[in-house]
């Protein structure tokens, strides 16, 4: 006769190795009365510890995944864009930094005919280990007589062609082949016997439209996808595909960097001279964003929920909607019920860009055009997006280090500290609570009937005082109070934000800077 183990509730809280370790020898006990001794190594003991170190696997991995069902515990993400598609909202990709060339003859002289540089041509930086590369988005041109052009724009980014062929399912899905994608680069850009245009889904698409929509994956690998018959045309036949690929926070560089052609400087007139041409970036650039974070798509989609009804309306509406343009961090929309001097029905829109510093015009032209287009204000309501005012805090402090440290690596700790202390976000893409718009910390953090908003001397100061190194440990032993810069808590007014400056540190114990 075979004797079964008793049924009895089980208890699914505690689900580690030493858990389930218990629970296996408790129904060996049940099933075999005589086993009593767990102690001793024998086969038996290494079956059951085997048996619950895969339980305790198993059981982990089953709570990974159903946290991975969850917005706010979400680590995976392909888990995140799925969550994203659930309530309507795409994980953007990286945006392309774009720049203005000034191309030059090298000798100085004008030529007598034009000189004709093609769409695409390649510029990079003279960093032969690692160059950034941008291409020509246009032919440019210099034209006879002159000796150069400063209109010539590029963007870190490249243009692919690929052929396909559509044949004739319902639903079907193109993988194309370059990565990373960048967002809205085949929009009118793929043809099959006609152009098809790029949509969101095909929820407004009949019959005869020709609409695709563009499936992004977690390693920016995008798949067209067509129409149903029903929701979008089937399409036949053969296509192509035009798209661009590349973007990121990479592509930004400093002012005269992108100094070379990456296939040689000489370029021919129109009437067959070989000319040779020097190129340079006279300004930096800074609009390169990498693609969204899980981190900041934790905070992206309940702010998608927030907006969802193509409006903005509300402080909140135009802040959250702004900061849905890649490359904004923060965002602060003030009226003439919070500034008097702001006329009826108008408001102001001030962005702080990711990487921080003052928005780019193009920034601001992104911002004003996503709100406008895609989720307008009503009709008697007017914005206009504006610079912040920089509240620069510059930190000078006279320090003891702790024994045995250096002080380069007390100064790295220092700067490492205060970075945070200022940085624009969270790691986990949040905003970081430390610093703000003078109007946020004044109607967050202060006394009712505040007029000004504070960063506090004493949080500047622990940060400076509690500055470690990678091994946790304190690296300065003391930071005199007395000779701390700044001195009183930093006020801010409303459109006022803080950014930190210059760090000036002294040893008191040589009495020099470091």
């Amino acid at each position: 006769m075979v004797t079964t183990i008793t049924q009895r509730a089980s208890d699914f809280t505690d689900r580690d190795f030493d858990s389930w370790i218990l629970e296996l020898r408790s129904r060996a006990s049940t099933a075999f009365p005589g086993w009593t001794d767990f102690n001793t190594v024998n086969f038996g003991t290494i079956l059951l510890e085997m048996f619950a170190h895969t339980l305790d696997v198993v059981s982990f991995t089953q709570d990974q995944q159903h946290l991975e069902r969850f917005v706010v515990f979400a680590n995976l993400r392909r888990s995140m864009i799925l969550l994203g598609k659930n309530v309507g909202f795409s994980l953007p990709g990286a945006t392309v930094a774009t720049v203005d060339l000034e191309i030059t003859f090298a000798d100085g002289n004008p030529r007598a005919a034009d000189l004709v540089i093609p769409k695409g041509t390649v510029i990079t930086t003279a960093d032969l280990t690692e160059d950034v590369e941008f291409d020509l988005t246009a032919d440019v041109t210099i034209a006879a007589g002159l000796i150069q052009t400063t209109t010539a724009s590029a963007e870190n980014a490249r243009e692919r062609s690929e052929p396909f062929v559509a044949d004739g399912t319902p639903t079907q899905r193109h993988l194309l082949g370059f990565v990373p994608f960048v967002d809205g680069s085949a929009d009118g850009n793929v043809e099959i016997a006609a152009t098809y245009d790029e949509v969101d889904d095909f929820f407004n698409s009949g019959p005869t439209d020709r609409h695709f929509f563009v499936d992004v994956d977690e390693n920016d690998r995008a798949t067209l996808v067509f129409g149903d018959g029903i929701n979008g045309v089937i399409p036949t036949g053969a296509g192509t595909a035009v798209y661009k690929t590349g973007g990121g926070a990479g592509g930004n560089v400093d002012a005269n960097t992108l100094t070379e052609f990456r296939d040689g400087n000489r370029f021919p007139t129109l009437t067959g001279e070989q000319v040779q041409l020097t190129v340079r970036n006279p300004s930096a650039v800074s609009d390169g964003v990498d693609r969204m974070s899980v981190e900041e798509a934790r905070v992206a989609i309940p702010a998608h929920l927030r907006t969802t009804g193509n409006r903005s309306v509300t402080r909140e509406d135009f802040q959250d909607n702004a900061r849905k343009v890649r490359g904004v961090a923060r965002a602060l929309m003030l009226t003439s019920d919070d500034d008097p001097s702001i006329p009826e029905n108008t408001g102001k829109l001030y962005v702080v860009p990711v990487g921080g510093g003052l928005p780019s015009a193009q920034l601001k032209t992104d911002v004003f055009d996503l709100i406008t287009n895609d989720f307008p204000p009503t009709l008697t309501f007017t914005f206009t997006v504006e610079d912040p005012v920089l509240k620069i805090i510059t930190i000078t402090a006279d320090v003891s280090l702790a024994i045995g440290v250096t002080e380069t690596e007390a100064r790295a700790a220092a700067e490492a500290a205060l970075d945070s202390f200022f940085a624009l976000l969270d790691e986990n893409g949040a905003q970081n609570e430390n610093v703000g718009f003078g109007f946020e910390i004044r109607n967050t953090k202060m006394q009712p009937g505040a007029t000004l908003g504070e960063v506090p001397f004493s949080d500047i100061f622990a940060a400076v005082r509690d500055s470690t190194n990678p091994a946790g440990e304190r690296v300065f032993r003391k930071v005199d109070e007395d000779t701390f810069l700044p001195a009183d808590d930093v006020t801010l007014a409303d459109t006022e934000f803080p950014v930190l400056g210059s760090v000036n540190l002294t040893n008191l114990d040589t009495g020099g800077p470091f």
